[in-house]
């Protein structure tokens, strides 16, 4: 099965959860994710969550808002800029916090994901942007957050693999 397949598989079986189902899944992704990370005092960039993926405001609720940073699409390139609650939609129609894009060290970066597989790799929505990004982040601990289980495919060669990933069941780590 190629990448492009997969992600409609995993957008299919995103919409097929109940509301219960995908709150249940949220809480215990929250819980395995605040509960074996330590971000007191660390730079956080995580992502903005859309309806279907795993919810992250609940997650920024928790965290120090001093210290967390959010994605942000300028020159066709992913960058950070610090959280504040003020939003607007780029060209994706993903939110983006009205911030200037800061250069600062980044200890962590929480990522999206549609699926992964064992080795860590993960399969996004196409456009590259976090691969080339977090290539060139060094020093920095890269977790994903899903819904679902590792499944099999083999990545391209310009894909970054994380060093976690999170789901409800359980919390991969690289080896």
């Amino acid at each position: 099965m190629n990448k492009n397949d997969i992600r409609l598989i995993a957008k299919k079986n995103r919409i097929i959860k109940t509301l219960h189902q995908r709150n249940v899944q949220n809480i215990n992704i929250k819980y395995n994710l605040l509960n074996n990370f330590d971000f007191h005092n660390k730079n956080v960039a995580i992502y903005l969550s859309t309806a279907d993926e795993v919810d992250t405001w609940n997650i920024i609720k928790e965290l120090d808002k001093s210290n967390i940073f959010t994605p942000k699409i300028y020159n066709d390139n992913l960058h950070f800029s610090k959280f504040i609650n003020n939003f607007s939609k780029n060209k994706f129609n993903i939110l983006e916090c009205n911030s200037p894009i800061t250069n600062v060290h980044l200890d962590y970066v929480i990522v999206p994901l549609l699926a992964f597989n064992y080795q860590l790799y993960r399969i996004g929505y196409g456009k590259g942007f976090y691969d080339k990004c977090l290539d060139k982040l060094k020093n920095t601990i890269f977790i994903g957050l899903a819904f679902d289980y590792p499944i099999q495919f083999t990545p391209d060669k310009h894909d970054v693999p994380l060093h976690y990933i999170i789901n409800p069941y359980n919390i991969y780590k690289k080896l």
